[in-house]
């Protein structure tokens, strides 16, 4: 499996390194607003970087996205509609509408894993 991950500020940084010691993952594709950002990720975890989302999405299997919160409505909305299964970090969006809408968006794409990231969810002490 190929994972993508948009944004690599430092929650982003955390999923590109968790997913390379992942051995079921092949591959993983980074997409920064801020090249040289991607560019030392990149480096340091053996990632492939991607020029924009666009390309990202015809690269990747899933898609964990780590940008800031005002981007993760349209972040996902891209990656349902390209097929991708989908982990974005919380908030799910910046706005109760958006979240509505991407609820709704949600309903036509059933057979892909969609999932909200809490950094707390697995921790085993809570």
């Amino acid at each position: 499996m190929i994972f993508g991950v948009i944004g690599v500020g430092s929650m982003g940084r955390n999923h590109v390194r968790v997913l390379t010691e992942i051995k079921k993952v092949e591959d993983v594709v980074i997409y920064d607003v801020n090249r040289n950002q991607a560019e030392e990720i990149a480096e340091k975890y053996d990632a492939r970087i991607a020029n924009s989302v666009e390309e990202l999405l015809k690269e990747v299997d899933a898609v964990c996205i780590c940008s800031p919160t005002k981007f993760h409505f349209q972040h996902a909305s891209e990656c349902l509609e390209a097929g991708k299964h989908t982990l974005v970090e919380k908030p799910i969006s910046s706005s109760y509408d958006e979240g509505k809408k991407l609820l709704e968006l949600l309903k036509s794409h059933r057979d892909l894993v969609f999932g909200v990231g809490h950094i707390e969810r697995f921790n085993p002490i809570v």
